[in-house]
Formats: C-alpha cells, structure tokens, sequence
C-alpha cells in the first residue's frame, strides 16, 4: 500500500511538471489555471494576442492610426489589431486627465473597462502605448525595463517630440482615430 501511495505521488509531480513545463513553452501567464470564468475569455485573447504580435513583428497586420493630441503637439499612433484596440476605437474620440507616474509614463481610467491580454512585457519602449489592468491606459515616455504585466495597445511612431510634450505633470490627451 505504501509503495502504491509513492507510486501515485510521483505520478502527479510528473504530470505538474509537465504542464507547467507546456505552459511555460507556449508564453505563460500570471496565472496557469483560470480562477473565474471571465477569466478563460483572457486566457483565450491571450493566447490569440501572441501569434497576432507574432505576425505584426513579421510585418503583419496593423490596424489603424490615431492622432494624439498633447497640448499643441499632435503625435501619430499605430495600433495592433487586437480586441482590446477594437474596444478602445469604439470610445474614441476619448479626451483624458492623464496622471504622471513614475517620471517615465502617463496614466489615466478609461470610461469603458477593455478586454485584457496580458504579458510580461519585459522592456517598455518610449512611445508604447499599453493597458495596465482591464481600464489603465499608459503612455510611456520613457525607455525602461519592468517586471509588470500589461496589455499591448501599440505604440507612437515619433517620439523625438514626445519626452517635452508628456513630461511636466497632469497632461490633458485627446485621441482620436485618423480616417
């Protein structure tokens, strides 16, 4: 009987490790097994979101072009096609009180909570624009590395502007789609 009990122990550490080992491979997330049922939608998105960035790398599909207005300056944004810019472009055009944070990005709640599909990002580049949690949109501007998940929304194309437009205090920022 004990040699059974051993048996079946080392059984179920083996199959553990094997998928862990199949979730980490194929990108991992904050989390291997969905807690509540919303969150399978996430893991679904998530899973669809790596081979959209995948491809957009490769030179695939972009979606659509933004202005974005920070005081005087107008700045041009790319977005991935993914659906949580589908949801963002359904607010637009959206005008925010954006909050400094950190010295390096602006932050502001969306109306509207989006879909998530969230990854450590690793590095954060100057222009990017991601969705921190389900409604906090992020405009950085300032290069960096982190260890926080965020959603890829896409990113400001010239940034040459972008530090002295975003860096004093609250900014108001209008963004609006290019037709």
């Amino acid at each position: 009987m004990k040699y059974i009990k051993t048996v079946f122990i080392l059984i179920m550490i083996m199959i553990i490790l094997s998928i862990s080992l199949v979730w980490y491979v194929k990108g991992g997330s904050s989390t291997l097994i969905p807690l509540m049922t919303s969150d399978v939608d996430s893991i679904k998105i998530e899973n669809d979101m790596s081979v959209a960035e995948s491809n957009i790398e490769r030179g695939g599909e972009i979606v659509t072009t933004l202005n974005i207005q920070i005081g005087s300056e107008i700045f041009t944004a790319t977005l991935y096609n993914n659906a949580s810019t589908q949801s963002l472009l359904a607010q637009m055009p959206l005008t925010l009180n954006m909050s400094d944070v950190n010295r390096n990005e602006k932050y502001a709640i969306v109306p509207v909570p989006l879909p998530t599909a969230t990854e450590r990002v690793k590095n954060i580049n100057a222009g990017d624009i991601m969705l921190y949690g389900s409604d906090g949109l992020v405009l950085f501007y300032k290069t960096f590395s982190t260890t926080y998940s965020y959603t890829r929304l896409g990113y400001i194309e010239d940034i040459s502007r972008l530090t002295n437009a975003l860096s004093d205090g609250n900014t108001e920022v209008t963004l609006s789609i290019i037709e």
